[in-house]
């Protein structure tokens, strides 16, 4: 049984048959956005905020790579967690918008593992040994979904549907909030909800409270971003706790040593196989 779907199975025992909300109380009268423009031009200011004029935009990048060393704690990141080791120093190669990425780590031993994915395609190498395609549920679920915390700010306005959340205090910290998802304003079985906190201050964003449908319908989690810096002209962060409500309830953290915009990540490193068609996402 792979790490997901233990993950699943332990957090299904827990809460069967609940599903999550995450629209704030106002919200759950509505059944459409009632201010959708309010809220996508947040958004937009919050990655325009992270991108000021003059940088390549950050979706025309042909490549980014992050070094960065994830660290989980507790029983469930311990269950969760994904990498061989713990705190595990990874290097994260994607290309923005897009589903390809290739993960690089180590194990106890000191032998280099490769994961990819392109399209829904997913591959594993050890060492040495030739690559294998494999419906992996750690591949697939992981790498897509680091690779969203990573460039949440520049992705969040691809969202279907978005609606102003209003106004709330995070810590102290005055901020704005905006609702988004996809196929219908309601909680669905098919897609995630989101739930961006924008500083006021500074446009930034500084926490996402996010559902996981791919776990189970009732799973919740928060990023929360911090110890921004300018590299190559945007504003990225370096520290991401994720928990239930972090940094007081961590379940991991990711800290980035290095950020690389603009490095490419050619067809020939991720498509290994180009006889592969592209796949449903599961």
């Amino acid at each position: 049984m792979t790490t997901r779907s233990t993950f699943t199975l332990l957090l299904l025992t827990l809460a069967a048959g609940c599903q999550a909300d995450l629209r704030p109380d106002a919200l759950q009268e509505r059944t459409k956005p009632l201010h959708e423009a309010r809220g996508r031009a947040l958004l937009a200011q919050a990655a325009a905020e992270q991108q000021p004029e003059g940088s390549k935009p950050w979706k025309s990048l042909p490549g980014v790579e992050v070094e960065l060393t994830d660290t989980y704690f507790g029983f469930v990141g311990w269950v969760a967690r994904a990498w061989p080791e713990n705190p595990q120093d990874l290097t994260f190669r994607f290309v923005p918008g897009q589903n390809r990425a290739v993960v690089s780590m180590k194990d106890d031993d000191g032998q280099r593992i490769r994961w990819g994915i392109h399209e829904w395609n997913a591959w594993q190498q050890e060492g040495s040994e030739p690559f294998e395609y494999t419906p992996d549920d750690d591949v697939i679920f992981w790498l897509p979904t680091i690779q969203y915390f990573l460039e949440a700010a520049f992705r969040l306005p691809e969202a279907q549907i978005v609606d102003d959340a209003g106004p709330a205090d995070l810590h102290g910290v005055k901020c704005d909030r905006v609702y988004l998802t996809w196929v219908s304003y309601e909680p669905n079985d098919e897609a995630d909800q989101y739930l961006a906190w924008l500083s006021k201050k500074d446009h930034r964003l500084v926490r996402l409270d996010f559902t996981v449908r791919d776990v189970a319908g009732f799973v919740v989690g928060a990023a929360v971003y911090s110890d921004f810096k300018r590299v190559g002209g945007y504003l990225l962060p370096h520290t991401i706790h994720i928990g239930s409500d972090p940094p007081e309830d961590d379940l991991h953290v990711i800290k980035i040593r290095r950020w690389s915009p603009n490095t490419p990540l050619p067809d020939a490193d991720v498509v290994l196989d180009p006889s592969k068609k592209p796949r449903p996402k599961p």
